[in-house]
């Protein structure tokens, strides 16, 4: 019995196999995370898990699933960030850019 793939769920999983390979693709280039991880890239591996999650949800309402039928997210004890990953890691940078020019500041002072 041949059966028709439903579009929705292909769309999911093209998604899905497109942020795993940026990801995939991005941690061989910073070798597991030892180089600099570019900023952009960051944003474009963001763009692409929202693409997915997008797809995840509209397959779910294509399947007939009742949102009362989820079962909520339990919220942890973690303290979550209100702020944006990409304002965390400017501002670590620029913190590891003012600690270094500390340190060639004083070296010359010495």
């Amino acid at each position: 019995m041949q059966e028709d793939p439903n579009p929705a769920f292909l769309a999911w999983m093209t998604a899905e196999t497109e942020a795993y390979t940026a990801v995939h693709r991005l941690h061989q280039f910073t070798c597991g995370g030892r180089k600099a991880v570019p900023l952009l890239e960051i944003e474009r591996i963001m763009g692409l898990r929202k693409e997915a999650d997008t797809r995840f949800a509209a397959l779910r309402g294509e399947l007939g699933v009742p949102a009362a039928s989820v079962a909520p997210i339990v919220a942890t004890a973690t303290r979550l960030r209100k702020e944006p990953m990409l304002d965390l890691l400017a501002t670590a940078h620029l913190a590891m850019n003012a600690s270094s020019a500390n340190a060639s500041a004083r070296s010359t002072t010495s």
